[in-house]
C-alpha cells in the first residue's frame, strides 16, 4: 500500500513539474462564438483571460473570434474557421524589442482580463449617471488633448442642427466658427498660433442656444511633447496593422494614455465597427465613455 501512494506521489509531481514546465505563449484578451484550446486530449471553451500555452492548439468555429497577446506584447487576432497551432502562431510573431508592445500589450491584457484596477466598475457607472447631464455632450473630457493634425470632434444630443462650433483662446475670442448640420466637425490646428497653447471649445444649436452645455479645454501639444509622440507613432504604425479591431484598440489605449482622448474615441469606434459582435470592444467603448464622464440627456 505504502508503495503504491509513493508511486501516485510521484506520479502527480511529475504531472505537475511537466505542467510548470510548459512556457505562457499567448493570453486571450477578447473572444466571441465557438472558440476552443486543446491541452493534452481535452477541449476546452476559450474565454477573455485564458492563459496559452505551447504545444497548445485554438479551434474557431463559425463565426468564431478569438484576440490574442503574445508574452512580447504583440497582438493577434483570430477570426478564420479552422485549428491553429499556437507554436506556429508565436513564430510568426516578429519579437524585436518594442517599448511600445511590452508595455501597452501588459496594460491591454490586465485591462481586458479583468483587473479590479484597471475595469471601470459599477460605482463609477453609478455616480455618472447620477450627475446632471449636458443637453449637448462634446465626446471627450472637459480637459483634453489634441494633436496639430485634423482631429475628428464628435457630440451627442437630442437637440435638432444646424450647430455653430466655436474654438475660443484663453480669453474667449474666437479663434475658428463653423456651422454644420452633422453632429461632428474636423479640426485641424495645422499653423494657428494659439496663446498658452490652450483652446476651448463650445458647440451650440443654433435654434436653441440656451440648452445646458459646457465649454471644453484642450491642451495643444506642442514642442518636445509634439515630437515624442510623432516618435513613438512611428514606432507603432510599423507595429501594427489598422485593417484589424485588436490593433485598433491598441492604438485607442495608446491614445488615451497620452490624453488624446479624441483620437482614442476614433480608434475605439473603430475596433467595434470591425468587430461589432466582439462584446469586450462594446464594453471597452463604454468604460471609456464613464471614464471620460461624459454625459448627455437621453
Amino acid at each position: 500500500m505504502k508503495n503504491k501512494i509513493t508511486i501516485l506521489t510521484m506520479a502527480l509531481l511529475s504531472l505537475a513539474l511537466v505542467s510548470n514546465a510548459q512556457t505562457h505563449v499567448f493570453k486571450v484578451i477578447s473572444s466571441k462564438g465557438m472558440t476552443e484550446i486543446k491541452r493534452g486530449n481535452k477541449w476546452t471553451a476559450v474565454t477573455r483571460g485564458t492563459k496559452v500555452f505551447e504545444g497548445s492548439r485554438l479551434r474557431i468555429k463559425e463565426d468564431g473570434y478569438i484576440g490574442l497577446i503574445h508574452k512580447s506584447g504583440k497582438p493577434i487576432q483570430l477570426k478564420k474557421q479552422g485549428e491553429y497551432d499556437v507554436n506556429t502562431l508565436a513564430s510568426k510573431i516578429n519579437v524585436r524589442s518594442s517599448s511600445f508592445a511590452s508595455k501597452y500589450g501588459s496594460y491591454i491584457a490586465s485591462k481586458m482580463t479583468g483587473s479590479s484596477t484597471s475595469r471601470t466598475s459599477a460605482d463609477m457607472i453609478g455616480a455618472v449617471k447620477r450627475e446632471i447631464p449636458e443637453d449637448l455632450a462634446v465626446l471627450v473630457s472637459k480637459n483634453s488633448h489634441i494633436r496639430q493634425t485634423p482631429t475628428v470632434i464628435k457630440w451627442k444630443t437630442k437637440q435638432e442642427g444646424p450647430y455653430e462650433v466655436r474654438l475660443m483662446n484663453l480669453f474667449d475670442e474666437v479663434i475658428f466658427k463653423t456651422t454644420t448640420n452633422d453632429k461632428q466637425i474636423e479640426l485641424n490646428l495645422a499653423g494657428k498660433d494659439i496663446e498658452g497653447n490652450i483652446c476651448l471649445l463650445k458647440v451650440v444649436p443654433v435654434n436653441n442656444p440656451n440648452v445646458r452645455i459646457e465649454k471644453r479645454k484642450f491642451d495643444i501639444i506642442s514642442g518636445n511633447a509634439a515630437i515624442e509622440v510623432n516618435n513613438e507613432l512611428s514606432e507603432i504604425e510599423s507595429e501594427l496593422d489598422l485593417n484589424n479591431a485588436l490593433d485598433n484598440f491598441f492604438y485607442a489605449t495608446y491614445f488615451e494614455d497620452k490624453g488624446l482622448n479624441l483620437e482614442a474615441l476614433h480608434y475605439y469606434e473603430q475596433a467595434m465597427k470591425m468587430e461589432p459582435d466582439v462584446e469586450d470592444y462594446k464594453n471597452a467603448y463604454d468604460e471609456f465613455i464613464v471614464r471620460q464622464n461624459i454625459k448627455f440627456k437621453k
